[in-house]
């Protein structure tokens, strides 16, 4: 894909916008930006010939380190953008989704 968002349907009022695949952005705030024909990529085009469509958020989390002592009380920041109060931690050793979890116990 082309980064851009394409019509899922032609509605006057309303419609859906869809990405070609997985997002796959930083999370965080990005604005909106809409103009009535498609093509080549918004930034390329006059200001003037984009409107403001409001904010886009990308919930998710930022990629960070952990770092712990062997011996001592541990604790791993999590940050990122409106991550749920349910949100969990796994530790695999490999790749996220491919790796075997890691299990880690306090004494």
């Amino acid at each position: 894909g082309n980064g851009m968002l394409s019509a899922q349907t032609e509605v006057g009022t309303n419609g859906s916008f869809s990405v070609d695949g997985p997002l796959a952005a930083s999370p965080g705030e990005y604005a909106m930006c809409w103009r009535p024909e498609s093509g080549s990529e918004i930034g390329s085009h006059a200001a003037g010939q984009v409107v403001d469509a409001g904010q886009f958020i990308v919930a998710g989390p930022s990629a960070t380190t952990g770092h712990c002592v062997l011996g001592t009380d541990c604790q791993v920041p999590a940050r990122g953008v409106a991550l749920p109060s349910t949100s969990t931690l796994l530790w695999v050793s490999g790749l996220c989704g491919y790796g075997a979890p890691v299990v880690f116990t306090g004494g």
